[in-house]
């Protein structure tokens, strides 16, 4: 039987209300979105990767996120403190990806721009990648750290030699929009989800088109590998989350349960679970039954002159190790929940010039406390449930 579960009502403490103050909604986030959306809203989160290196901040210690402002910010897990803040770009921050050695990261933006970051010195100024004529939405590290792979609003995917900073490849991808990429845990298989409602791998070396998945009836807006290559996760304005086989490119299973886009996905290290964050929820969903395990709402709002505006849930993560569960919101606030129970172990919140974040209640009365869980229906699916 599925968990429900909500840090509002129920006798918890009433959940996050931001308040606006004098901010205007993002325009064109906005156009795209059910709901308007504020520039203070964070986008996406990326724990640090374990590595066999000496750990600098990694071993999944730290926690990445980017915001409307272009800011990337850098958060211990353990204690909810902010590490570093980085004016990355002059607008949206709408990826953050970590090399697999934790030493650097590399983001994307609205600016149009790459950056790459050394974290050993971050007051060195980043390498800049300029290439793209439009929003970079998505940017992933090849395997083997030496390139990277950037895609965005230009329908174009590039694969940048971070050696010397040239661009190596450079194709058209897609006829619309490209807002999520992925490389398969061996390096072979690089996916792009596209608004053009369609996924497609390519040959990660040579740029070759390998295949074309076809199945959502809109927007495409998060792919994933499961940690052994043979499974992809996809996500979309369809309300649904699907999984792949990657090898047959046909559709092993569809997760239905949200109720609007669904933002975000990712699967557990063990590659059993997946996560999936939309509408106001984060859903996880065990990956051979198709059962939904758990529900979470946080119940968060941001006030505004004209009214209350709900949340939305953008992005998802689990933690290298499986532990947490990081989720991020539209009201500028990230979440670390228990993986395994659910609970709300810890918020980020960050305080920025122009809006004044608040709680109708002490958030911290929530930490550390088990939420109540409600039964609620158990998800099915005609395909055929995924082996291995």
């Amino acid at each position: 039987m599925a968990m429900a579960m909500s840090l509002a009502g129920h006798g918890q403490p009433a959940a996050a209300t931001v308040r606006a103050g004098a901010a205007k909604p993002d325009a064109v986030a906005t156009s795209l979105m059910p709901v308007p959306i504020f520039n203070f809203a964070v986008h996406n989160i990326a724990f640090s990767p374990r590595t066999s290196l000496p750990p600098i901040i990694g071993d999944g210690q730290t926690l990445a996120t980017g915001d409307g402002t272009g800011t990337i910010r850098l958060w211990t897990v353990a204690t909810g403190e902010m590490e570093a803040t980085i004016a990355a770009h002059t607008n949206w921050a709408f990826s953050v990806a970590w090399s697999s050695d934790a030493q650097g990261f590399a983001t994307a933006g609205g600016d149009d721009l790459v950056h790459l970051f050394q974290i050993t010195d971050l007051s060195k100024p980043a390498k800049t990648f300029r290439g793209h004529a439009n929003d970079v939405h998505a940017v992933v590290f090849s395997s083997s750290n030496d390139h990277l792979f950037s895609a965005g609003d230009d329908r174009h995917i590039i694969k940048w030699n971070l050696k010397d900073g040239t661009i190596e490849k450079r194709w058209r991808a897609h006829n619309e929009q490209i807002p999520s990429l992925a490389l398969s845990p061996a390096g072979r298989f690089l996916a792009s989800g596209s608004r053009d409602d369609s996924i497609r791998l390519w040959d990660a070396h040579t740029g070759k088109l390998i295949d074309t998945l076809i199945g959502h009836s809109d927007d495409v807006l998060s792919v994933r590998f499961s940690p052994d290559g043979r499974f992809l996760a996809s996500a979309g304005y369809d309300h649904t989350v699907r999984l792949w086989h990657v090898e047959s490119g046909r559709t092993r299973r569809i997760f239905k349960g949200h109720t609007n886009r669904v933002f975000s996905v990712d699967f557990s290290p063990n590659g059993e679970w997946l996560a999936s964050a939309g509408d106001s929820t984060v859903r996880l969903w065990d990956v051979k039954s198709g059962a939904v395990i758990r529900v979470a709402s946080m119940g968060g709002e941001i006030a505004t002159a004209t009214g209350k505006i709900p949340e939305n849930l953008s992005a998802v993560a689990f933690s290298p190790n499986g532990e947490f569960l990081a989720v991020s919101s539209t009201t500028g606030i990230t979440f670390l929940l228990s993986a395994q129970t659910g609970k709300l172990l810890r918020q980020y919140r960050q305080m920025e010039p122009g809006f004044v974040a608040s709680r109708c209640k002490a958030p911290t009365s929530l930490i550390g406390k088990t939420l109540r869980l409600i039964p609620t229906a158990t998800s099915t699916s005609p395909i055929s449930a995924a082996t291995g």
